[in-house]
């Protein structure tokens, strides 16, 4: 198990802010414990806190984002309990100050050279900004996420065939009072199982299949059954190059005829090119299903890319660049946001265990209705240390 200072989590609200860190926790050994700490703290500048089009507000911001965990490690066998924080303060608009907070317990096990299994329990307590969503309360919601996974592997390293299945239930619940939150919070299990074939030595064709059942418990009629079919290829360090492509389709179909059903492409990727030891290019897409949390919209379709590119320089001098590109699709209410997401750091090395850096992001959403288009600068000095 890996503990880094990148505190970054799967928010439902787009436009928070969660820094993205360079220190990696090597970990204190507390028989028969691992204990790994971090923390990563900024300073700067927002010039579009609420997200708006016009009337900015904007503000120096204070963020403090600390992580800690706890493992036993064998040869075969994890177990851990971690916390991951993120919090805001704004001295221009304390309306919009935050607290996020992230517990994850897992286990992870290795039965036999054949069986594996894995496990973990997820409390994500997160907010959407001000002006993420189009609901118009003109305060941040606050949500809670919880999330069980199970995961199964049949099949022994190198052989022709392999078998993984997979389980989540996830559970998404309003603690403000948005409006039609009762609407926008439903629960959902998945159920999914893929096949790997291997072609070559270093390379494997695979098939999958996801069902996910959604139920609105206050809004029945939007309840739904999702299912994904998709078939690819993974390899594993072919010329410096890694990855996964999965291709298919996808499709929705409400309980209630009120709803239009939907059928259509998806896929999936991720591929990581290391030309160098020391620099990193990844790229990652996806196209899925989501839960709209807009008022008057049934269900999104979420297009979303991403490519960073991370570099070692020389003189202890560390960069990370990433850029993000996002489509989502809101079903029913006729309405297309396009986003885009830029980011640089550059971090300088004072010890191991301790990096300072600056940091600028820059952010947008374009919409089919122009009333929700922002333009956002983040600009940050920031201190990252970890043990």
């Amino acid at each position: 198990m890996q503990l880094s200072t990148d505190f970054g989590s799967p928010a439902l609200g787009l436009g928070t802010y969660r820094p993205f860190g360079q220190v990696e926790s090597r970990g204190v050994r507390v028989a028969p414990f691992t204990i790994r700490a971090g923390a990563h703290a900024g300073i700067g500048y927002n010039d579009n806190v609420a997200l708006t089009q016009t009337n900015k507000i904007s503000s120096i911001v204070y963020t403090l984002s600390p992580a800690f965990a706890v493992s036993l490690e064998g040869a075969l066998a994890r177990y851990y309990a971690m916390y991951r924080g993120n919090y805001g303060r704004y001295a221009s608009s304390s309306v919009d100050n935050y607290e996020e907070h992230d517990v994850l317990i897992g286990a992870a096990n290795s039965w036999t050279t054949r069986f594996s299994s894995a496990f973990n329990y997820e409390y994500l307590k997160g907010h959407n900004p001000r002006g993420a969503t189009f609901a118009g309360t003109g305060i941040s919601e606050q949500w809670v996420l919880q999330t069980l996974r199970a995961a199964g592997s049949y099949g022994a390293e190198g052989a022709q065939g392999r078998i993984e299945a997979d389980a989540a239930w996830n559970r998404l619940r309003f603690t403000s009072d948005p409006p039609d939150a009762a609407t926008r919070e439903y629960d959902s299990v998945e159920l999914g199982g893929t096949f790997f074939y291997r072609i070559a030595p270093k390379t494997r064709a695979l098939v999958r299949i996801r069902r996910t059942d959604v139920n609105h418990p206050s809004a029945p009629t939007l309840d739904s059954l999702e299912m994904q079919y998709l078939a690819g290829v993974s390899w594993d360090a072919l010329a410096s190059v890694a990855g996964t492509i999965r291709l298919g389709h996808m499709t929705k179909d409400f309980s209630s005829p009120s709803f239009e059903d939907f059928s259509g492409p998806s896929y999936e990727g991720a591929v990581t090119w290391s030309p160098r030891t020391y620099s990193v290019v990844e790229l990652s897409a996806k196209r899925a299903f989501g839960e709209t949390q807009e008022v008057g919209s049934s269900f999104v379709v979420n297009d979303a890319s991403t490519l960073s590119w991370n570099h070692q320089w020389p003189r202890a001098i560390r960069s990370t660049a990433v850029y993000t590109y996002g489509r989502v699709s809101q079903e029913g209410l006729g309405r297309t946001d396009t986003y885009h997401r830029a980011g640089l750091k550059v971090t300088y090395g004072i010890r191991r265990w301790l990096q300072a850096g600056a940091e600028y992001r820059y952010d947008t959403r374009d919409s089919s209705n122009t009333a929700a288009d922002y333009r956002r600068n983040l600009t940050f000095i920031t201190l990252e240390a970890a043990l």
